[in-house]
């Protein structure tokens, strides 16, 4: 498919917009018809200003670095100081630690652009008006301003992650159906669950997205492939199962006879579950799902084509 490969190139290419291949990329996400793929692409044209922090990704939150003007006795003051978290209330430190990015991905690139190597993310003036009155950061010294620093680096780094992330999904795709991402015609034949399965890996790197409690067996089904060991495995990976765990699944799938439908696990799957069972009870193991080794079994389970 032309377009695969122009966005792939684009990509690689740094003096491309990156703004201009996500809307391209939007033909692909309708193609897939993906609600998942699409939601992205938009919140990273528009930004992440009417969603909760929890929804905005990982890789665009930063450690906030705060400083402040003070004025003192005498004419006295102090500017650009650090401002100590330690000394702030719980609820100012919470805004205070953390930066977040919620800006278009054009607002990004206009700030990569820009002349200045950093750039200043003011206090709200209620709270700079409570440290005033409540809080003594530097003795004799009052807050008459704060602000948060963001580097230039911090938004390069952004915008190179989200480039990253968008190349992967798109060559992972590629090597997962080949025969399927050659004609636009073909790419609704891609199961939706296959595209979700490739975006969280590759995209929003979520590492928990099957921890959702009574939710656990509903995202599980979208998630595992039946036949496909590559989405067993990425699903166990996220559920915290480590690598060499892993590994004696898929050798243990591999030597057992694949069960009928409906009917128990082979020996040697069953022992591993126990291991597995016995790991978690111990504590040896800490599995990322609140239904435990029933969201391991459940992921064996929806491999197998077991209901």
């Amino acid at each position: 498919m032309k377009l695969f490969q122009e966005i792939k190139n684009d990509i690689t290419d740094s003096s491309k917009n990156l703004a201009d291949i996500l809307r391209r990329t939007k033909i692909i996400a309708s193609l897939l018809k993906n609600s998942a793929l699409k939601d992205w692409i938009h919140r990273e044209l528009n930004g992440y200003y009417e969603v909760d922090e929890i929804e905005i990704p990982k890789y665009r939150k930063a450690i906030g670095q705060n400083f402040g003007d003070f004025s003192g006795p005498f004419g006295s003051g102090l500017k650009n100081a650090t401002i100590p978290i330690i000394v702030l209330p719980e609820l100012i430190q919470k805004y205070a630690d953390k930066l977040l990015f919620r800006q278009s991905v054009s607002e990004l690139q206009s700030l990569a652009q820009s002349d200045s190597n950093s750039f200043l993310e003011k206090w709200p003036a209620d709270l700079i008006a409570y440290i005033q009155h409540n809080v003594t950061i530097y003795e004799d010294m009052v807050l008459i301003d704060a602000k948060k620093v963001i580097t230039k680096p911090q938004v390069h780094g952004i915008l190179d992650t989200i480039r990253t992330r968008l190349l992967d999904f798109i060559l992972e795709l590629e090597e997962s159906f080949p025969e399927l991402v050659i004609s636009e015609t073909d790419l609704i034949k891609i199961p939706e669950s296959a595209v979700t399965n490739h975006f969280h890996t590759y995209i929003s790197g979520s590492k928990n997205i099957v921890n959702t409690g009574s939710n656990i067996n509903q995202k599980i089904d979208e998630l595992v492939i039946e036949d496909d060991l590559s989405s067993l495995k990425n699903v166990l990976s996220n559920l915290g199962i480590s690598k060499k765990d892993i590994e004696d699944l898929e050798n243990s799938i591999l030597n057992d006879k694949k069960p009928n439908k409906n009917k128990s696990f082979g020996s040697r799957v069953s022992s591993w579950l126990g291991k597995m069972t016995e790991k978690a009870v111990s504590g040896t193991i800490e599995i990322a799902s609140k239904e435990g080794t029933s969201a391991i079994i459940k992921a064996i389970s929806t491999y197998y084509g077991i209901s």
